[in-house]
């Protein structure tokens, strides 16, 4: 299995200093030149991507990374991020026509063929985004977690260039009181304007080409949310409409 942590990260052995990643050694005891030469290297080491050559499963990642699948035929199972935010990048780096598979997580998948380049954040427990840069293919769909302001709340995804071909939009607040009042599209953003403060709240978009796509999602989240959905919240229609 490759290393998606930090255990190379080595932490001096200071008391009373609680270290939030890497690898801390004995109370009172130093670096040695090694480990302070490793310490240096390692931030520009771990923005080069991770190459799979075989079916792999990453475990716990717990950093901004980058993954190249070889060859096609490879499936690569994700294991959890670490913190809301966090930016993984899939590179298909094979040149032979077929696909590669990547597994987000139990009876959630995605392929990825020659060339193509996938971006996901972890969000709220799950791998969101997905986004190649040429918008969801058909019958794909897309979660996006919002980012809340007072009464806005912004979805940021490569997903929303493709607004002029009839993509579908759920839009969820787990709070039921609160009321949409407008929602604008600029660059890669949707925005989102509510009645009133949603801080707090969760506010989840999911975007598609296909209405059984939606269905599927909003069965998953579903089962793993009690609290977020709220049916008579819901709001669809085609970006363009």
């Amino acid at each position: 299995m490759a290393d998606f942590t930090m255990k190379k990260l080595k932490v001096a052995g200071i008391p009373d200093y609680d270290n939030a990643i890497g690898q801390k050694k004995p109370e009172n005891t130093g670096l040695t030149p090694e480990e302070i030469m490793t310490n240096m290297i390692l931030p520009f080491d771990k923005q080069h991507p991770v190459v799979i050559t075989e079916n792999c499963e990453t475990g716990k990642i717990e950093y901004d990374a980058k993954i190249e699948i070889a060859r096609k035929d490879i499936v690569v199972t994700l294991g959890e991020g670490s913190y809301n935010g966090q930016r993984l990048v899939i590179v298909a780096g094979f040149n032979d026509e077929g696909t590669a598979k990547i597994i987000l997580e139990e009876e959630k998948e995605k392929t990825i063929s020659a060339g193509k380049v996938i971006e996901y954040f972890w969000s709220q427990n799950h791998w969101t985004g997905g986004s190649s840069g040429s918008g969801l293919g058909s019958g794909e769909s897309c979660r996006i977690f919002g980012v809340i302001d007072g009464n806005t709340a912004t979805f940021t995804s490569e997903e929303f260039i493709g607004v002029d071909e009839d993509y579908l939009i759920e839009l969820f607040c787990s709070n039921k009181d609160v009321k949409i009042r407008e929602k604008t599209v600029q660059d890669h953003s949707l925005i989102v304007t509510y009645d009133r403060s949603v801080e707090g709240c969760d506010c989840v978009a999911i975007v598609t080409t296909d209405a059984g796509s939606i269905a599927a999602e909003i069965g998953r989240i579903t089962e793993e949310t009690e609290n977020i959905l709220f049916p008579e919240e819901i709001i669809t229609e085609a970006n363009n409409g």
